[in-house]
C-alpha cells in the first residue's frame, strides 16, 4: 500500500484502518485539528503527519512546545527557518542537529544558538569549528563551549589556552596530546593550577611548581607527589588557605603527631 498519496487518499487509509480494527501506534494524520491534539500530547506525533502537515508552521510549532526534537520531522523550509529552531532548541537538546545545513552555518546564528545552549556548538557546521578565528570569537562570549568544540580545535595549543584561560576547568577537555605534553602543561600551569593533575612526575616533584599550585588552589595537592605532600611548609600553605586539603596530606606526616596537635 502506498502511504505517500494526497491528503484525501491518506484519509480513505486512516478511516478504513480504523473500521478495520487494525491495530497501530498512529495513522497518518491529515487534518490541522487532528494533528494539533495529537502533537500537543507528543511532538514527535509530527513524524505521522502529512507533507502539507509538515509544512504546516502552527502545526510545527505546538510539536515543538512539546518536544523540539520533533524538528526533525518539520518540512526542510521550516528547518531553515530561524525562529523555529530556536524554539525547538529551547524546548530540546540536540534539536540543531535537524536544523538545515544553511543555518547550522550561520556564524551569527550559531553565536545566537550557544548563547542559549552551548552544547548545541558540536551540531553546528563542521567548518565552523576548523574557523580558527571565529572559534576564539565564540569563547570569548562562552567559554564552556570548549568541550563540545572539535577534536582538531581541542589539539591547537593557542585554542586551548585562551579557552583555559576564560575558563580553567577547560584543561580537561584538550586533547590526549596536549595533556600529556610536559611543556604545554607547564605553561598551563602559569594558567591554572588545575594543570598539576596533568603534570609528569618531575613537575609534581618539584617543589617550586607545587607550592606555587596549592596556594592558588589547595585542592591540587591531591597531584602533588608523595614526597611533597609530605613537606610540611607546602602542606601547610595548602591548609591555611583550605583546611580540607589536610585529606591529602602525606601518610608519614600524619604520623607526626606534633604537627597533626598543630593542625
Amino acid at each position: 500500500m502506498d502511504y505517500n498519496k494526497e491528503d484525501d487518499d491518506i484519509t480513505n487509509i486512516n478511516n478504513y484502518l480504523i473500521n478495520s480494527g487494525v491495530k497501530m501506534e498512529l495513522a497518518y494524520i491529515a487534518d490541522e485539528k487532528n494533528a494539533i491534539s495529537e502533537v500537543e500530547k507528543d511532538g514527535m506525533n509530527l513524524k505521522v503527519c502529512s507533507k502539507e502537515l509538515k509544512k504546516n508552521k502552527r502545526v510545527v510549532m505546538k510539536a515543538l512546545a512539546n518536544n523540539g526534537l520533533a524538528l526533525q520531522y518539520a518540512d526542510e523550509t521550516l528547518r531553515n527557518n530561524k525562529e523555529i529552531v530556536l524554539i525547538a532548541i529551547k524546548k530540546s537538546s540536540g534539536a540543531l542537529k535537524y536544523a538545515s545545513e544553511e543555518l547550522r552555518s550561520d556564524k551569527q546564528f550559531i553565536l545566537e544558538v550557544i548563547n542559549l545552549r552551548s552544547s548545541e556548538i558540536k551540531y553546528a557546521s563542521g567548518d565552523l569549528n576548523l574557523d580558527k578565528d571565529y572559534v576564539y570569537k565564540i569563547l570569548e562570549s562562552n567559554a564552556f563551549i570548549f568541550e563540545y568544540l572539535s577534536e582538531e580545535i581541542r589539539d591547537n595549543e593557542e585554542t586551548a589556552a585562551k579557552a583555559i584561560k576564560k575558563y580553567e576547568y577547560n584543561l580537561y577537555f584538550v586533547s590526549d596530546r596536549l595533556k600529556k605534553d610536559g611543556d604545554f602543561i607547564l605553561e598551563m600551569l602559569k594558567l591554572s593550577p588545575v594543570a598539576l593533575c596533568y603534570a609528569n612526575e618531575k613537575q609534581k616533584n618539584d617543589r617550586e611548581v607545587v607550592l606555587d599550585a596549592v596556594s592558588r588552589n589547595p585542592q591540587v595537592l591531591e597531584y602533588a607527589s608523595e614526597e611533597l605532600k609530605n613537606d610540611q611548609s607546602i602542606v601547610m600553605e595548602a591548609i591555611n588557605n583550605d583546611i580540607s586539603a589536610a585529606k591529602y596530606v602525606g601518610k608519614e606526616l600524619m604520623r607526626d603527631k606534633k604537627f597533626v596537635i598543630d593542625l
